[in-house]
This record gives C-alpha cells, sequence and structure tokens, in this order.
C-alpha cells in the first residue's frame, strides 16, 4: 500500500507544489485511502496485495525473463485501481485545503524534532472524524461505486 500512496502524494505535489513537505498530508492521504477501501469493500484485496509485492517485485534486476513484470501487467486485484490515483489525489488537496482554513492558522500545535512528533490543534483531528464519506468524496462517490465489490467469504 506504500506505493500506492507515494504515487497518490506524487500525484497531489504534481497538481499543487504548496503541498511539498506539508506536515499533515501523509495523514490526510492514510485516511482518505482508507477510506476509499472500506467504501468500496476493497480492503479484502490489501493483503493479498501486500504479498504479492513481496512475492513479485518489480524492481528485480535478476528478472531477466520479466516475469514480473508479465505478472503486474496482467494484475487486475488492486486495492486502490490505478484509475482511482488522481481523482484521490484532488479528494485530498480538497480536505487538506478545507483543514487549513478551519484551523484558522492554528495547524500545528507542537514539534519535537528528534522524537519526529507533531500534534495538531483539535481542529486538524476532528476535521476527517466529524465529515461523512459523502461530504470528503463528494462528486467521486458516484465514481467509487463503479469500483465496490462484493465481499469474498470463500474461495471454492
Amino acid at each position: 500500500m506504500d506505493s500506492i500512496k507515494a504515487r497518490i502524494k506524487a500525484i497531489v505535489i504534481e497538481i499543487d507544489s504548496s503541498f511539498t513537505g506539508n506536515l499533515i498530508l501523509d495523514t490526510i492521504i492514510d485516511e482518505i485511502v482508507d477510506r476509499v477501501l472500506v467504501f468500496t469493500n476493497r480492503n479484502q484485496l490489501v493483503r493479498q496485495y501486500e504479498e504479492d509485492v513481496v512475492d513479485y517485485p518489480i524492481t528485480d534486476k535478476s528478472d531477466t525473463n520479466e516475469t514480473y513484470y508479465t505478472f503486474w501487467k496482467r494484475y487486475t486485484a488492486y486495492p486502490i485501481p490505478t484509475q482511482l490515483e488522481s481523482p484521490i489525489a484532488r479528494v485530498v488537496i480538497a480536505v487538506v485545503n478545507a483543514t487549513i482554513d478551519g484551523l484558522g492558522g492554528k495547524e500545528v500545535k507542537s514539534i519535537s524534532d528528534l522524537g519526529q512528533s507533531i500534534t495538531f490543534g483539535e481542529e486538524a483531528d476532528s476535521y476527517l472524524a466529524s465529515t461523512s464519506d459523502s461530504k470528503i468524496f463528494m462528486s467521486m462517490s458516484s465514481m467509487l461505486d463503479k469500483f465496490k465489490i462484493g465481499t469474498v467469504v470463500e474461495r471454492s
């Protein structure tokens, strides 16, 4: 999932370079990706995807027959389909902007350097917790509906 989140972050920064170094960007990407996974019921694909990333490393230089490349070329069980990465990036931008606007300049409460901890004000913590998926996803909800999957109970 880290590679998917990294691609979404890269898209966010490509769209708006002012997000480079934004302290809450990673947290918001994690939250939005988790919400998309639950909303589309694709969270059941995460474990298998992460196992496949380990079993079929795309950057393996010893793969002279391109077995891993072929595997990923045909792969369809992405937890977050690549078609959703750009729309998710736009949602992330909207949420970051809404969070910052709602903070009124009180974005970060405290920062500690060596411990690498950051404490945000109550407004940042509560924005995502108190906002519904329909408000966060806005017009993207109908697109997400197309990527919903049923619950896999048992493989036969």
